[in-house]
C-alpha cells in the first residue's frame, strides 16, 4: 500500500512539473505587449500620485499612467495597436 501512494504522490508532482513547463513555453511565444504613451492632457500641477495621474488618465481613454520621476507630469499609458 504504501509503494502505491509513493507512486501517486510522484507521478502527480511530475505531471505539475510538465503543467508548469507547458506553461512557461506558451508564455514564452506570446510576443510582449508595446505600449504607447501621452502626457496628459487633462491633469494640472505637478504629479506626486499615480492614483490621481492613473484616474485622470483613464477619463482620457488610456489604461493608466505614472508620474514621471524628474519632470514630476503625468503620463497615460495604453497597449499599442
Amino acid at each position: 500500500m504504501r509503494k502505491s501512494s509513493v507512486g501517486c504522490v510522484l507521478l502527480f508532482v511530475l505531471l505539475l512539473i510538465f503543467v508548469h513547463v507547458e506553461m512557461e513555453m506558451v508564455d514564452a511565444r506570446r510576443p510582449p505587449i508595446k505600449y504607447c504613451e501621452s502626457r496628459s492632457h487633462g491633469f494640472r500641477g505637478l504629479c506626486f500620485s499615480k492614483t490621481n495621474c492613473g484616474l485622470a488618465c483613464r477619463h482620457e481613454g488610456f489604461h493608466g499612467g505614472y508620474c514621471k520621476p524628474l519632470s514630476r507630469h503625468c503620463y497615460c499609458r495604453k497597449p499599442c495597436v
